[in-house]
Formats: structure tokens, sequence, C-alpha cells
């Protein structure tokens, strides 16, 4: 497969009409289809049938549509940065975040220093949860990332930042618990709480109430507290998470800690072996000496 193809693919997959495509790319009709028809007879597969007059993605065009974008994002991010090597340090920086103080407090103090040395470098960021980070980063389409602790991280090059992630519970500010300085595994008899999707946090919860988890109903799960906490302001219960995850335009929710205290860290993270980008190097350089 062409790079040349795919982005004349993404092209197609994007508008489902040939005509439309063609005068984006600025080709002809008939080349544009006869492009994709050997694609589609290199792969083997089908990707666009015709329905009721319009064309729509097969399976295998949705799939070979996610593939492609990240293959020519790919490629256009190892050109600039190989290209970068060669003159006064730019490209792009691509990091992505996790919700905690490690994000909120720490990140934006040096990403200041790091655009007031090397401010022809381009900064991308890419907010998810855990699994979806590392996925990308394993992909290169992420150079570095934070990541909320516990993770497994083994496969990674990390450096634990120095802030510590206090965990508790999300709730409305008219919730009975929002009276208390924190909250006791008591608190949550017979009570339900909203439950983080990584099991890594679900076993620390677990681990933190021991027995008594049977006490407690999971009235469902989510992946960022961004999402949860429009429910929570909705009156949906309260949520299991960090302090730092919530946001300042959510005034109506407070966080309260968990008794006994319950603590763990933020890292940065970033791929073992293989080139770095000059300016993967230089940003890891101020986590490491700009605490």
């Amino acid at each position: 497969m062409e790079l040349r193809v795919l982005k004349y693919f993404i092209v197609v997959a994007n508008e489902l009409n040939i005509t439309r495509a063609a005068n984006i790319l600025h080709i002809t009709q008939p080349t544009l289809s006869r492009q994709i028809h050997d694609l589609e007879d290199e792969l083997g597969v089908k990707l666009f049938v015709r329905k009721n007059g319009a064309i729509i993605l097969t399976e295998e065009g949705i799939y070979l549509k996610n593939k492609a974008i990240e293959i020519v994002d790919l490629a256009n991010l190892t050109k600039i940065n190989i290209s970068s090597k060669k003159k006064e340090l730019e490209g792009v920086l691509s990091i992505g975040i996790a919700e905690c103080q490690g994000t909120s407090e720490l990140l934006p103090r040096y990403i200041k220093i790091f655009n007031e040395r090397y401010p022809k470098v381009k900064i991308n960021i890419y907010s998810n949860i855990a699994d979806d980070v590392k996925e990308n980063i394993d992909k290169g389409l992420l150079d570095v990332a934070i990541v909320l602790e516990p993770a497994d991280i083994g496969k990674y090059e990390s450096y634990r930042l120095p802030i510590v992630e206090k965990w508790g519970l999300i709730m409305a500010k008219n919730d009975p618990l929002a009276n208390e300085q924190y909250v006791t595994k008591e608190h949550l008899y017979n009570s339900s709480i909203l439950y983080p999707q990584r099991l890594e946090i679900q076993i620390l919860f677990e681990n933190w109430i021991e027995k008594d988890i049977d006490k407690i109903h999971i009235q469902g799960y989510f992946n960022t507290t961004s999402s949860v906490s429009l429910m929570i302001e909705n009156g949906l219960g309260r949520a299991f998470s960090i302090s730092g995850a919530v946001s300042s335009q959510h005034s109506n929710l407070c966080f309260r800690p968990v008794y006994p205290y319950l603590n763990t860290y933020s890292t940065l993270i970033w791929k073992k072996g293989g080139m770095m980008s000059n300016a993967l190097v230089e940003f890891i350089n101020i986590v490491q000496h700009y605490n």
C-alpha cells in the first residue's frame, strides 16, 4: 500500500462521494476510482458498497480508515521530527494525559519552560485513560504520556512525578457526605458509587475497603471524570476518583478523601528503545530537572 493511495482512500472515506473526493484531491474521477479499485484488489476485500445510490464503508473499510489515519499521521510526524534534527529544534511533541494533579499542576509548568526554550516545536495534547494512551505510545502516535498509578507500565521508560494523588469521592456540594472532613468505609455502607472502568483502580478501591466491598452498590462505570461529573451534578450519586480530577467548571461539585487515606502517584512514561526525537529528549530533561 502506497502512502499516497491511503491518503486518497481517507478522503473518499470521509466524503463518501467519488466526485467530491476527486475535486478535493485535484485528480480526475476515473483516476481516483481506479486507485480505490486497485487498493481493494491488493487487499482482497471490498472497502465500499453502493446503497440507495450512495457509497458506504464496509466493515473492512471502516477498519482500514482508522488504521490509514494512524499510518498517515505517523508518517507525517516522523518526517517532521527527522527533519528537525538538521536545524534548530522544531517538529511536534505529542503528549498523552490522564486526569490527575500531575497533569493539572505540573504539566503546565513543564510546557511553559519547554515553549520558552523551543518556541518552534508544536505540542499536541491527547486526553484519555492510561490504557488508551499506552496503546498510542506503542503505535508511535504519542511521544510521552502522564498516567495515573496504579498502572501496568513495566515495558516503558518511566519517571514518577513528585506529587501525591489523593483518592476519594467526587460528590455534589449538597450531598450529606460533603459536610464530612473525609469519607470512611462506614459512610459508604449501603450506598451507591460510580466506578472507574480501569481494572487496576477497581482493585485499588477493593483492597482499601477489603471485606466490606459487598456492602456497597456499584451504580455504574466511567472512563473519564469529566464525563461523570455532569451526571453527578444532575443527582446521579458519587464517583471514586482523585482530588485533581474535579474541574473548576463544575462549581457544584466537591471532593472528599477517603480515610484511611489512599494515595498513589502519577508517572511520565515513554517508549523503551528506538529513536527519540530531540524534542522528546529535551522535554524529559525538563521534567526530571525542574520540579
